[in-house]
């Protein structure tokens, strides 16, 4: 037969798990932000290069297949612009 105060004894113990459980989510929260911002952030610089050169070869262009190429890397680039712009 359990007595009142175990059962006062099981509730303390299962409210410890919980805020343990509680704070291990939200540093495991903190550390997948911090990972996706750096990785982000890095991102940034060589996307910039791209659309550059992107830039630069789309003005000195003479076949209509290099167009459509330098048009795809540019739509690519920009899209992951937008993704990397998010964090």
């Amino acid at each position: 037969m359990l007595h009142y105060s175990d059962r006062i004894e099981d509730i303390d113990m299962n409210s410890n798990k919980s805020d343990r459980n509680k704070r291990h989510k939200a540093a495991q929260d903190t550390s997948t932000a911090n990972f996706v911002s750096v990785v982000s952030h890095d991102l940034k610089n060589p996307l910039s290069v791209i659309k550059a050169y992107t830039q630069m070869v789309k003005k000195r262009l003479l076949h209509k297949d290099d167009v459509q190429t330098v048009r795809l890397i540019e739509k690519k680039s920009n899209r992951l612009t937008e993704h990397s712009s998010y964090y």
